[in-house]
């Protein structure tokens, strides 16, 4: 919608100025027209008809330009989550910076963004110095702030897959610490405390596990990781998209399997 409104904004601007242009033209013209006995410019009439004709079509694209950007507002209205929107577009259209896999970046590499496809390797991402030529390694906005805060808690629902024999399970995080060394900025250190329910009939649920476990936030890689805990050693791996903060994506997993034992995807409480 954006690019058809500028599309007829530019338009709407040729025919202005073009209009103009015409306009002097003809005083010019006129000017040095030769007139009848009645003191008429020859062929004035065919001219003004065509200024008429210039000046209605203006009027339509101005009306267009109201009617385009009044449609784009009913569609950006209509979009209830709009971070949502812009991280799918950037993964389909390849402009998301964070680490995408087969866009040229290893896997502990972080992607720059831009044309020069640069990466940087996530140890020096948001280290308090810029590594990319853009800076994009630095941006505080977006970046290199944690979502995953000391006291926040965070909730997913979960059917296994594998590692866990139990139906539906309510899988709560708590972090308990999070601490970001002056010496190593690229990363959170996390304590937390995973709780793991299944909730049955009436209300009641069973606990299979409450303890805590250590782990860590990259901002490099906008990943959360939690090491293994429980006596089925399971641990998670969650991925932020960028856009949205209080959501993450990813997997329950064991050393013990080699593929995950269940897809999570966490938002916080």
């Amino acid at each position: 919608m954006r690019s058809i409104t500028l599309f007829l904004f530019l338009v709407f601007l040729a025919f202005s100025k073009g209009g103009a242009q015409r306009r002097r033209l003809l005083g010019n013209r006129i000017a040095t027209r030769e007139f009848d006995a009645d003191g008429d410019s020859l062929g004035s009439a065919a001219l003004q008809t065509r200024i008429e004709a210039n000046e209605v079509l203006i009027s339509k694209l101005q009306l267009a330009v109201v009617q385009a950007e009044a449609e784009l507002g009913k569609v950006e209205s209509a979009v209830p989550d709009f971070d949502d929107l812009s991280s799918r577009v950037d993964k389909l259209a390849g402009t998301d910076i964070v680490h995408i896999s087969g866009h040229g970046c290893g896997e502990n590499e972080f992607q720059c963004g831009g044309h020069s496809q640069q990466c940087v390797d996530t140890i020096l991402v948001c280290d308090g110095s810029p590594d990319c030529d853009n800076s994009a390694d630095e941006d505080k906005e977006q970046l290199c702030r944690n979502p995953v805060t000391e006291g926040s808690a965070w909730t997913a629902v979960v059917d296994w897959n594998d590692c866990i024999t139990a139906d539906t399970t309510e899988v709560h995080i708590m972090i308990n610490e999070a601490v970001r060394r002056p010496n190593f900025q690229s990363r959170v250190w996390l304590t937390v405390t995973v709780h793991l329910q299944v909730p049955w009939p009436g209300g009641k649920k069973e606990t299979l596990f409450n303890g805590r476990t250590t782990g860590s936030y990259d901002f490099g890689k906008r990943q959360l990781v939690l090491e293994s805990a429980g006596p089925q050693s399971v641990g998670l791996v969650c991925d932020f998209d960028g856009h949205k903060k209080n959501h993450c994506e990813g997997n329950l997993v064991s050393a013990s399997v080699h593929h995950p034992c269940a897809h999570a995807i966490f938002h916080k409480n």
